[in-house]
């Protein structure tokens, strides 16, 4: 767009520029939405015209990281299913093997998201349960940024929900009190049908995982909920292109996808 190689400090163009690379973006004939890569700054150009217009646009809209803030938003807004974990930096450029470029490829073209049937999830609690739902979530830093506000996905939604939740762990104890601000938000008790805890990328991400799941079992232990873990989700590992807003059923380690 017009302003692609503007920057404003550490991040690309200003709230304006931003906004209006959106709006140009929406107008072409293209079919895709992209971002080049994560980066703050992105709860600061959600408005309700934006999110109209990108809805009504009907595209995919692409992203990682921080873009989950925007990818949320119109999911959950706008009734308008869009793809997490790909984006030029990270997906497209480090991460993307053929195996998730063929899933990309089929998802944006067709929208068939049966192709996402064969990744795993490895149960760690209350794993008896059959569990559905929409998905939800992405980065969890960035996903709470949105928590109150009338962008707030869990308020939104009218149907159960499943939260993938990942992150760069920088401090558990960040971590650990954004769970508990999601397991004390009311919609959340009553709405969150199960739990996905990604990647969360340090120095050593197996040991950092194993951290953060033991957080996770002790802040929602009496919530009850099933809880999964995936290596194919998240910061620094290749990445599902995750539907926000798709219906995911889980029955033991046989998942089905749809929209």
């Amino acid at each position: 767009m017009d302003n692609w190689d503007k920057t404003n400090g550490k991040e690309g163009g200003t709230i304006k520029e931003k906004n209006d690379d959106f709006i140009q973006a929406c107008n072409t004939s293209s079919g895709v939405i992209i971002s080049s890569n994560g980066g703050r700054g992105v709860m600061a150009i959600l408005n309700d015209s934006l999110l109209t217009k990108l809805g009504q646009s009907q595209k995919w809209i692409c992203g990682m990281s921080d873009t989950t803030t925007l990818l949320n938003a119109v999911t959950y807004r706008e009734k308008l299913i869009t793809l997490y974990g790909i984006d030029l930096l990270w997906g497209l450029g480090k991460f993307l093997t053929d195996k998730y470029a063929i899933t990309f490829e089929k998802i944006i073209e067709s929208g068939k998201l049966d192709s996402l049937n064969s990744f795993s999830l490895k149960n760690i609690a209350n794993g008896s349960k059959i569990v559905r739902g929409r998905i939800m979530g992405g980065c969890l830093t960035s996903f709470c940024y949105l928590l109150g506000t009338k962008y707030d996905p869990m308020s939104l939604i009218d149907e159960p929900f499943i939260l993938v939740l990942e992150d760069i762990l920088d401090n558990l104890g960040d971590i650990e009190d954004k769970f508990y601000q999601l397991r004390l938000n009311p919609s959340f008790t009553s709405k969150c049908s199960g739990l996905i805890l990604g990647n969360y990328l340090s120095d050593s991400s197996k040991e950092s995982n194993k951290k953060v799941q033991k957080k996770a079992l002790t802040v929602f232990q009496d919530s009850n909920l099933p809880i999964f873990v995936s290596t194919e989700i998240g910061h620094g590992l290749p990445n599902i292109p995750l539907p926000i807003g798709g219906m995911l059923e889980i029955h033991d380690r046989n998942i089905y996808w749809s929209v």
